[in-house]
C-alpha cells in the first residue's frame, strides 16, 4: 500500500522556554496536528503506527503534559524515547541502508542541533549540541569568513567535548569516512555527484564525498557571492546556505577527527523505527507438513543468467583481467537483466537503466549503481558508448572493464535464450587468441547455439578475443 510521505516539523526541542516548559500554546497546536494526523491515517487505512516522541524533549518541565495530550490524540499510548533507543535506531537504520552492518555510529546534521550517535560492543553513546548548520548562517553571516570559520570551529569543539562522543572515536578506522545524515549532507551529495555524472545523476545514497571533495566544494562556494552561491548546479537554492555550512561542518570535523571525507545516508531516526515495527511483525517460520512432491518450479532467469555469467567470469579471468568487485556487478546486473526481447524506443533496457539511476539499489555507492546501469543499458544493442552519457563520464579504466563486463552479460544471457535453464554447466578453453566455450546441457541446445553465435561478434570486440561456441552435449544443428 502506498501512502504519501507528508512531514510537519514542530520544532519543540527549539521551543522549550527558559523557564524549562515547552508552554502551552505549543501543546495546543502539538496537539491539533497529531489529531489531524489520526484522522489521515484513518482515511488511508494505516494498519501500523509509529509513535513515540524525541529523548531530547524530556527535559521539558511539561514533557508529562505533552505525552498525554498526544496519547489523547492519536487514540494510542505515546511514550517518550531514552537517548539509548533512539541511538541503537539511527544506527539500526544506516546499517540496513548502505548495507554494512560495521557501521558503529552516524552524526546527524541537523539545522538546530548537530547529534552523533554511536552503538559499541558494550553501550550506547551519543553527544549533541544545541547548534545546527542553520545557526551558521544567521543573515548576514557566511561560515566561511573569520567569523564563521571561528564559530564552526566553537561549534565542533563542543560537540566534540561531549561526554560520549571520545568513545566513538576509537570506533572510526583510520581513514575511514564518518557516515552522515540530514538534509544538509544529502545537499553536499547532490552537488558532488552532479560534478561527477552531470544532470543525470545517480541516486545519492552511500555517497563517498572525500576530503578532497569538500575542499573543492568549499572553493567553489567561496569564489561565489551569496547571491551567485544560489546557483550552484545540484543544490537546490533553498538549501545553499544550510549546504554551505554542513561543507565548513564537515571540514573541520573530518580535519579534528582524521577521517577521510563523509559517507551521506538519507537513513534517519524514523526509518529505524519503521524497520523495528517490521522486524517484529515478521512472522517466525513454523514447521508444516511436507507437501506431495510436484512439477519443479520453472528456473528463475535473472538467477540462471548470474550463473552462468558467474561462470563465464571465473573462467575468462585470464582475458579480462576483473577482480571480484566486478563479479558482484556483473551478477547484480545479470538479475535485473531485461527478459523482454522488444527494443527500441522506450526498450525495457534503457527503462531499467534509468530507474535504477533513479532509484537506486540498496549496498552500492554511486559509482557502482553508475557501472551497473551501464551493464543493463548496453545488455543488447548497440556497445557502450556516449550515447548512455555516465558511461561517458566513467574513469577510462572503468569504461574498460564495463565493456568486458557487457561482453559476459551478454554471453550469459545468449547461452540462456530459450529462458528454460537448458545449459547446465559450460567449460572454457582459453588460449591467446582464442576463447573456446563447450556448452553441456541435456536438452537441446539448438537455440543456445544460435542466440549466443549471433551475438558473437560484438561480444569479441569488447572482450578483445575470439570466442567459438560448441555443444557438449545433445544438440541438432544443420551445417
Amino acid at each position: 500500500m502506498s501512502v504519501p510521505d507528508r512531514r510537519v516539523v514542530l520544532g519543540l526541542q527549539r521551543t522549550i522556554r527558559r523557564d524549562g516548559a515547552i508552554g502551552q500554546g505549543r501543546l495546543e497546536l502539538t496537539e491539533t496536528t497529531v489529531r489531524r494526523a489520526r484522522e489521515a491515517l484513518f482515511r488511508f487505512g494505516v494498519d501500523h503506527t509509529v509513535a513515540a516522541i524525541d529523548a531530547d524533549l524530556r527535559r521539558a518541565a511539561d514533557h508529562d503534559e505533552l505525552q498525554t495530550r498526544c496519547t489523547r490524540s492519536l487514540g494510542r499510548p505515546v511514550r517518550i524515547r531514552d537517548r539509548d533507543e533512539q541511538a541503537r535506531l539511527l544506527v539500526l537504520a544506516a546499517q540496513r541502508s548502505l548495507v554494512r552492518p560495521s557501521i558503529a555510529s552516524v552524526l546527524e546534521l541537523g539545522d538546530h542541533q548537530i547529534r552523533w550517535s554511536g552503538v559499541l560492543a558494550t553501550r550506547v553513546v551519543y553527544g549533541r549540541v544545541q547548534l545546527g548548520v542553520a545557526d551558521l548562517v544567521e543573515p548576514g553571516v557566511d561560515p566561511f569568513t573569520a567569523t564563521g570559520r571561528v564559530r564552526t570551529a566553537q561549534m565542533v569543539a563542543w560537540l566534540l567535548a561531549e561526554p560520549g562522543v571520545p568513545a566513538l572515536l576509537p570506533a572510526i578506522p583510520d581513514g575511514e569516512p564518518l557516515v552522515v545524515s540530514g538534509a544538509a549532507a544529502t545537499g553536499i551529495a547532490a552537488a558532488v555527484l552532479h560534478r561527477r555524472w552531470g544532470p543525470q545523476r545517480p541516486e545519492l545514497e552511500a555517497t563517498h564525498v572525500t576530503r578532497d571533495d569538500l575542499e573543492t566544494l568549499r572553493a567553489e562556494l567561496v569564489a561565489r557571492s551569496l547571491g551567485e552561491r544560489l546557483l550552484v548546479p545540484g543544490i537546490d537554492p533553498a538549501e545553499t546556505d544550510h549546504v554551505a555550512a554542513a561543507v565548513a561542518v564537515a571540514i573541520e570535523l573530518t580535519d579534528r577527527v582524521g577521517a577521510d571525507g563523509i559517507v551521506v545516508t538519507r537513513a534517519e531516526l524514523f526509518h529505524g523505527q519503521v524497520l523495528q515495527i517490521l522486524d517484529a511483525l515478521t512472522p517466525i517460520a513454523t514447521p508444516v507438513a511436507a507437501a506431495a512432491p510436484g512439477p519443479a518450479p520453472a528456473p528463475d532467469p535473472g538467477e540462471v543468467v548470474a550463473r552462468l555469467a558467474g561462470e563465464l567470469f571465473e573462467q575468462l579471468a585470464g582475458v579480462h583481467g576483473l577482480g571480484p568487485r566486478d563479479l558482484d556487478l556483473l551478477q547484480r546486473a545479470a538479475r535485473l537483466h531485461a527478459n523482454d526481447p522488444v527494443c527500441g524506443r522506450g526498450a525495457p533496457h534503457r527503462r531499467a537503466a534509468r530507474a535504477l539511476l533513479d532509484n537506486g539499489l540498496r549496498g552500492l555507492c554511486p559509482e557502482q549503481l553508475v557501472e551497473v546501469a551501464c551493464l543493463v543499458r548496453f545488455q543488447r544493442g548497440r556497445d557502450p558508448g556516449q550515447h548512455f552519457p555516465p558511461y561517458g563520464r566513467l574513469p577510462a579504466d572503468r569504461r574498460r572493464a564495463v565493456d568486458r563486463l557487457t561482453a559476459l552479460l551478454r554471453l550469459a544471457m545468449g547461452l540462456d535464450a530459450g529462458r528454460d535453464g537448458a545449459v547446465e554447466r559450460i567449460l572454457v578453453d582459453v588460449d591467446p587468441e582464442l576463447a573456446c566455450i563447450h556448452v553441456f546441457g541435456d536438452r537441446p541446445l539448438d537455440l543456445v547455439i544460435h542466440a549466443t553465435r549471433s551475438c558473437l561478434s560484438g561480444i569479441q570486440r569488447l572482450l578483445g578475443v575470439d570466442v567459438v561456441v560448441r555443444a557438449a552435449g545433445p544438440v541438432r544443428i544443420d551445417h
